[in-house]
């Protein structure tokens, strides 16, 4: 699972998933649930922050999308 996660944690970061932002975001927080459910709980967090920043400025703060990366935070602390 961890080479899995180091090859979509490339196309994450890489540019290789292009410009498309909202794109790039969902790839993230499939990432984030991946890093989640094996354990890696600081990692996960990281990249769903990133995840919740760019959604709420992408989508807004009161979008569906941007409110479920806000309680997943929740969750985490």
């Amino acid at each position: 699972v961890d080479v899995l996660l180091t090859h979509v944690l490339y196309a994450v970061k890489s540019g290789i998933l292009g410009a498309a932002k909202a794109k790039r975001t969902n790839f993230t927080w499939r990432y984030r649930m991946c890093l989640y459910s094996d354990g890696h709980y600081n990692e996960a967090e990281s990249q769903i922050l990133e995840v919740f920043e760019t959604r709420k400025q992408t989508l807004g703060p009161k979008h569906p999308d941007t409110l479920t990366s806000m309680a997943s935070l929740a969750l985490m602390n």
